[in-house]
């Protein structure tokens, strides 16, 4: 048996000036990264939350001086054990209990399986046929879609159908979207960049040349050299020579993976907190890439 500490908690919505244990047995789902709020109000906080193929992550803003009080990371490869991601999600949030009760909660859904239709061409009847060619019909799920009024585009995805079943289940009245809607949001006037999501197995790529979006995508990787492999194939595929690289999640300063990219492509650079919130000092502590992609959810929704 393990015990943390967590600092100031709340009750029914009030703030309880004491400190809480939280107790976790030997077969609780432990966190990679966890950063627990000082003080934590539910009635002042909004809750996001990052659900993928290979992990799960949420982080509270509060919404009156928009301080981002604490995060936490969970990566399934380390906490499998023959469960599936919605049993371990499930798990999490049993045992969250600052997960409930907050003013209001956000979801941002990172699977793999997304298209970008113009609207002009969008039709809902199409959906899963358009789905299917694309990424094939072997993995069962939920199909949703997003408008992306700003770009004129329309996110269609498929999601695990046990995944949002869950999530539902413990916040009932959650805003949900597509990472690509997001990111799709957050391009501005950019001439040529390329941004990239590192995850456990994964990138996730959003590529802008001569100002105007040209893709965004996911692929998975084993070594290095798939991720350059990618990259370059992009930067061939859309005829942009020598882009700003943009560098989010796990991908650490002091690595082959980066020594590796860093051959290819001039102009690097790893991504800021975004300056929109305030952070707390424990987030401050991390790289500042390592969440930063997860914290411009904030303000695209």
């Amino acid at each position: 048996m393990r015990i943390f500490c967590c600092g100031l908690s709340t009750v029914d919505g009030g703030l309880l000036k004491v400190c809480k244990l939280r107790i976790q047995k030997k077969a609780t789902v432990n966190p990679v990264f966890e950063i627990l709020p000082e003080i934590h109000e539910p009635a002042l906080t909004r809750l996001y939350c990052e659900v993928s193929d290979q992990s799960f992550c949420y982080f509270f803003k509060n919404n009156t001086n928009n301080l981002v009080t604490g995060l936490s990371v969970f990566h399934f490869d380390n906490i499998k054990n023959g469960r599936s991601p919605a049993a371990i999600i499930k798990k999490i949030l049993d045992g969250q209990d600052l997960l409930f009760n907050n003013h209001d909660v956000i979801i941002s859904y990172a699977y793999p399986q997304c298209m970008l239709i113009p609207a002009a061409h969008y039709e809902a009847g199409k959906n899963e046929e358009n789905l299917c060619i694309f990424f094939g019909d072997l993995e069962p799920g939920i199909i949703l879609s997003d408008v992306v009024d700003e770009k004129n585009i329309v996110s269609v995805y498929r999601i695990p159908g046990d995944v949002e079943a869950v999530l539902k289940a413990h916040f009932p009245a959650a805003q949900s979207s597509h990472q690509f809607s997001s990111l799709a949001k957050q391009i501005g006037d950019d001439v040529n960049v390329l941004r990239v999501i590192f995850y456990q197995k994964k990138i996730v790529v959003s590529l802008v040349a001569n100002g105007i979006m040209q893709i965004i995508q996911s692929y998975l990787y084993k070594t290095p050299e798939d991720v350059v492999y990618h990259l370059l194939s992009l930067c061939v595929n859309f005829e942009v020579n020598d882009p700003t690289l943009q560098l989010y999640g796990m991908i650490e300063k002091d690595s082959a993976l980066f020594r590796e990219i860093h051959k290819y492509f001039r102009n690097v650079e790893f991504s800021t907190l975004p300056q929109n919130c305030d952070y707390a000092d424990g987030i401050k502590e991390f790289p500042a890439h390592y969440f930063s992609h997860l914290f411009e959810l904030a303000p695209c929704v």
